[in-house]
């Protein structure tokens, strides 16, 4: 919604399109290991079949998965300051931040359910606003911005950077034990909605503002302008809630799976939702008052290596456990 996968970094419409495509086919595969544990163990996240083994190894693991949703969730936060910043207030502001995470605490309180049903809202305001712009922005449609470039180079440092984008699917490791054997079927229908939703966006924008939507932050939020309809000419109240609404639940969503892992770590804690949006919080304000740079943490911790890693690299090795220890018995 708030930029063009790749297009900061020199790729063109192609390049983006192919990207995304096998960043997804990636994804598919990936997500292959965590499928077939929901099947099998319903009700389990792979932290606690790994603390069946091993309470030290299952510490560990779960350590690692409170890193990458803090950072990750950290990340949405301070891009969604940035975004608040840029178009609406002149700049980020810490308290715009702690009011964010005030709302995402209470919303990861309510349980994930009520975020479940909230997300498909947010979907179908976001398709239709996506459908009438592109009706009403058909005349400045100009299929010659469509133009093929060389695939070499740029292509699989695309597919890293849009696998690395997609670490929501992360998440499945955790809400398998709320899904179960339906978790295959949600999680191909969250990667099929997304690639036809990005396909479309980037086709759009391509097509309305041709190269120039490198140089936009926030390509999507000017496609509006080059509307015929009023309401999408000055969009920004319409975008303000699309996006407030999509960051909302991603975060609460974060803060809720973190929650559920602190207490694996520890038992003992009460009010984990509140210690992880107190952590998240921290994390965010820091690097906004300092001015830091937080995308260079994101990519360590957050990067597609890590989303191999917790997707599909450890709950691989946890099935591989479990039928070994099948075996043995």
């Amino acid at each position: 919604m708030t930029f063009v996968p790749a297009a900061g970094k020199g790729c063109g419409i192609s390049v983006q399109l192919a990207a995304c495509i096998i960043s997804t086919l990636i994804q598919a595969v990936l997500v292959i290991p965590a499928a077939v544990l929901a099947m099998k163990y319903e009700g389990n996240t792979v932290t606690s079949l790994i603390s069946e083994r091993s309470i030290i190894a299952g510490r560990i693991t779960a350590t690692l998965y409170l890193v990458f949703f803090l950072a990750y969730a950290s990340g949405s936060v301070i891009h969604f300051i940035r975004f608040l910043g840029s178009r609406f207030f002149g700049g980020g502001s810490i308290v715009l931040a702690a009011l964010l995470m005030a709302v995402c605490v209470y919303c990861a309180c309510c349980g994930v359910e009520g975020l479940a049903r909230s997300s498909v809202i947010a979907v179908i305001l976001f398709v239709i606003m996506l459908l009438v712009m592109a009706w009403t922005s058909r005349e400045n449609f100009e299929p010659l911005n469509f133009y093929s470039e060389g695939l070499n180079g740029k292509l699989w440092r695309a597919v890293a950077d849009d696998l690395a984008r997609n670490g929501e699917i992360t998440a499945a490791v955790f809400l398998m034990k709320n899904t179960g054997m339906d978790m295959k079927c949600g999680v191909y229908g969250l990667l099929a909605a997304k690639l036809v939703l990005t396909a479309a966006s980037a086709a759009l924008i391509t097509g309305v503002l041709g190269d120039s939507a490198a140089m936009r932050d926030y390509p999507l939020m000017e496609l509006g302008s080059c509307t015929d309809a009023s309401l999408f000419r000055q969009n920004d109240s319409l975008y303000l809630i699309l996006w407030t609404i999509s960051a909302v639940i991603s975060i609460s969503l974060f803060i809720h799976i973190s929650a559920g892992l602190l207490k694996e770590l520890a038992p003992v804690l009460k009010g984990n939702s509140c210690i992880s949006g107190a952590a998240i919080f921290i994390i965010s304000a820091l690097f906004m008052y300092y001015g830091a740079d937080f995308s260079a943490v994101r990519n360590v911790l957050c990067g597609f290596a890590a989303v191999i890693l917790l997707v599909f690299v450890i709950p691989l090795a946890v099935l591989l456990m479990k039928g070994k220890k099948v075996e043995n018995r």
